[in-house]
C-alpha cells in the first residue's frame, strides 16, 4: 500500500575485464543478472598479454545490456532498493 510502479530502460556498457588464467583458449561470458532474470554476453577469448606477465584482457566490442525493469516508489518518494549482479 502506498507503492507505485514506474518503469526504466537500464543499461549497462562493459567495457573490458582483466583475469589472470594460462590457457590460450579460454572463453568467458559476462552475465548481467536483476531478480530471475540474466543476459549474457557473447562469448570472448581472453587477448594474450602485450608486455608480458599474466594478466590478459577481455574486451566488449561496445556490446550493451539494456532492459526495461521496474522500481517501487514508497509514498514518501523514495524509491526502494534493488539489486543487480555482474
Amino acid at each position: 500500500m502506498g507503492k507505485t510502479a514506474e518503469n526504466f530502460m537500464v543499461y549497462f556498457r562493459p567495457i573490458e575485464l582483466k583475469v589472470n588464467v594460462y590457457e590460450s583458449d579460454s572463453e568467458f561470458v559476462l552475465v548481467f543478472k536483476r531478480g530471475p532474470q540474466k543476459d549474457p554476453t557473447k562469448r570472448y577469448k581472453a587477448e594474450p598479454p602485450k608486455y608480458g606477465g599474466h594478466m590478459q584482457s577481455v574486451v566488449f566490442e561496445g556490446e550493451e545490456f539494456q532492459r526495461i525493469s521496474g522500481f517501487y516508489k514508497e509514498k514518501e518518494g523514495v524509491y526502494q532498493a534493488k539489486k543487480a549482479k555482474v
